[in-house]
């Protein structure tokens, strides 16, 4: 196979251990080989715009482990001129596997409707990616500036690193940290996005304007109405914004429109309110590991509303019959 097949392979993640060491020895072998590698690795970075997804970027990292482990497994019985031949084997090598995280390379994460998931990000920090939202970064750029882009929703635990904060843009703002815990929410399909702030500090920046809103203290919440531009700070419970990290949604005078909101993101199905006055009321409680059905029955007891299911679509309407009773007593 000539060097312009494997090459492409290698660049795929495609190449088996023993095309690796064909490569390995035809970069050895020749600096037009080396100068032509260069090109055709440049060519590809160049061509090829789109996203590296979490299962290519594993084989990328069993593919460095492919490489360099039988050259580690032979070193002690290798003489000093041998050794000198494998330290610059080992810098080739280096040079190679370091070729997947280029810049326009990136690992996109996402969620369906009704899922959730967890994820450990290369400085050890963590973030659990709520339902329909999605988390990008360059591994690459991540080593030297921690910046990711979020849609959506995810609760952030940064570890803190003083000459490396943390960022994450959204389509509305960008937070800068240096360890903490919080939550971020900005659904393109929303007019509102918010920040919660559980510990440590945030500088919280305006994306489209790149003016500093606010540096949050823990306990406070930050909240954008994108329409209006106007921005709201303010003490909160918290946990009514991080919950459902443990798989809890709290509600405590929660406007019927969140409410719904919520139900369509943790069950993964549709959710209509058909009237303004039905969006205004207010309801408190606790879901756990109620199904939706149970949900369902609950409201309906609760509220005078009428529910219809069809098409994997829940439609509230507001019982006019019962409403009336309800404005009777006050």
């Amino acid at each position: 196979m000539n060097i312009e097949n494997l090459a492409k392979r290698y660049f795929e993640g495609n190449a088996t251990h023993a095309e690796q060491l064909q490569l390995l020895k035809c970069l050895r072998d020749s600096e037009n080989n080396k100068r032509l590698f260069q090109k055709l690795k440049q060519d590809w970075l160049n061509d090829d715009e789109k996203p590296i997804s979490l299962s290519t970027w594993k084989k990328w990292e069993k593919l460095k482990i492919k490489i360099s482990a039988p050259q580690k497994r032979s070193i002690l019985f290798l003489n000093l001129r041998k050794a000198a031949g494998l330290i610059a084997i080992g810098l080739l090598i280096s040079f190679i596997t370091a070729l997947p995280i280029i810049n326009k390379q990136k690992i996109v994460l996402n969620t369906g409707a009704g899922q959730t998931l967890k994820l450990l990000l290369p400085d050890s920090s963590t973030v659990l990616l709520n339902s329909s939202s999605s988390l990008e970064y360059s591994p690459l750029h991540f080593l030297f500036s921690r910046n990711v882009k979020l849609t959506g929703e995810a609760y952030f635990e940064v570890k803190h690193k003083t000459m490396r904060p943390f960022r994450v843009q959204t389509s509305q703002l960008k937070v800068t940290v240096l360890g903490t815990k919080f939550n971020i929410q900005d659904y393109n399909t929303s007019d509102k996005a918010f920040v919660v702030l559980e510990e440590g500090s945030v500088k919280l920046t305006s994306f489209q304007s790149n003016k500093q809103i606010r540096i949050l203290k823990p306990g406070e919440i930050a909240g954008l109405l994108k329409s209006a531009n106007r921005w709201e700070v303010k003490k909160v419970n918290t946990k009514l914004f991080t919950s459902w990290t443990d798989g809890k949604l709290y509600f405590y005078d929660t406007p019927f429109r969140e409410i719904a909101s919520q139900l369509q993101k943790r069950y993964g199905i549709k959710v209509t309110v058909n009237d303004k006055e039905l969006e205004s009321f207010l309801f408190s409680t606790t879901i756990s590991n109620e199904s939706l059905q149970e949900i369902l029955d609950l409201i309906r007891i609760a509220l005078p509303v009428k529910i219809k299911s069809q098409n994997k679509e829940i439609i509230f309407s507001l019982d006019q019959r019962r409403y009336s009773k309800y404005t009777d007593l006050e």
